[in-house]
């Protein structure tokens, strides 16, 4: 996210989006569903990225939070609808999954690409790719769901996912602090992947706009 009329664009567009979907339990649930199937794959992700000897105690917290995400989302989601078919991550159940699974995937890509290229050939950049994947995704992570809370309250709804925003606030705080001890180049990175980031945000959001506005 980078110029302040752009932060306010995409906080309004994300706010009428999530209005939308918040008042309706079917729409709602779907999109909770695609949140639940990111958590997931946000917790693969960090086992099959790192080596098995390189998964320390950290790692596996930050995994276990996601994957814990991933399934606190499944279960409020009972809260919305009865209809066993959320159970499973079948897309027809989910919002816009394929735009918010190429969103990880490609966020994944970029940041492997830069390091591939400012390192040597067969180094392993896989730490610090974690570090700067996790850390993007958090940041953007942290606002989505400030603005979903905010909306929830707004809207009386039975869901609640501010022990989520607790767990997002302070894996925020640790990938910031490691990025710092890890990274000499750490300014400019963070910089090149926020920039980089929300280009491909911007792609799911209007993902997001275009199934939301046949609603």
């Amino acid at each position: 996210m980078s110029s302040v009329a752009e932060k306010t664009d995409k906080r309004q567009r994300l706010e009428n989006i999530l209005t939308k979907i918040i008042a309706n339990n079917d729409t709602h649930a779907r999109w909770m569903n695609l949140l639940s199937y990111l958590e997931f794959i946000g917790s693969r992700k960090i086992f099959k990225t790192q080596k098995n000897g390189s998964i320390n105690e950290e790692l596996l917290k930050h995994a276990s939070d996601e994957a814990r995400h991933a399934l606190v989302l499944k279960q409020m989601i009972g809260k919305l609808t009865t209809d066993k078919h959320f159970d499973r991550y079948d897309a027809r159940y989910m919002m816009g999954s394929f735009s918010g699974y190429r969103y990880i995937q490609n966020l994944d890509s970029m940041v492997k690409k830069r390091f591939q290229s400012t390192h040597p050939a067969g180094a392993d950049i896989s730490y610090v790719c974690y570090v700067y994947v996790s850390y993007v995704i958090e940041v953007r992570a942290n606002w989505l769901y400030d603005i979903y809370a905010q909306l929830l309250t707004r809207a009386n709804s039975t869901v609640n996912v501010s022990a989520i925003i607790n767990d997002e606030v302070r894996h925020l705080h640790d990938m910031t602090r490691e990025i710092g001890e890890i990274d000499k180049s750490s300014q400019d990175n963070v910089r090149f992947f926020l920039e980089q980031e929300s280009l491909l945000f911007e792609r799911f959001l209007r993902s997001l706009e275009k199934i939301v506005s046949a609603i």
